[in-house]
């Protein structure tokens, strides 16, 4: 843990800014849709 904080010590504003796609990049804020290609959608008339 020791190794991560001086690495962290060293960042700058560019080198976190940098980061930040690579943390929250595998987060999908609108949830996982299973699309069946097969299957027609159910739509409203």
């Amino acid at each position: 843990m020791g190794r991560c904080k001086q690495w962290f010590e060293r960042m700058q504003t560019e080198d976190l800014r940098a980061l930040t796609p690579l943390i929250w990049g595998y987060i999908n804020p609108y949830g996982i849709f299973r699309l069946d290609m097969n299957e027609r959608l159910q739509l409203e008339q």
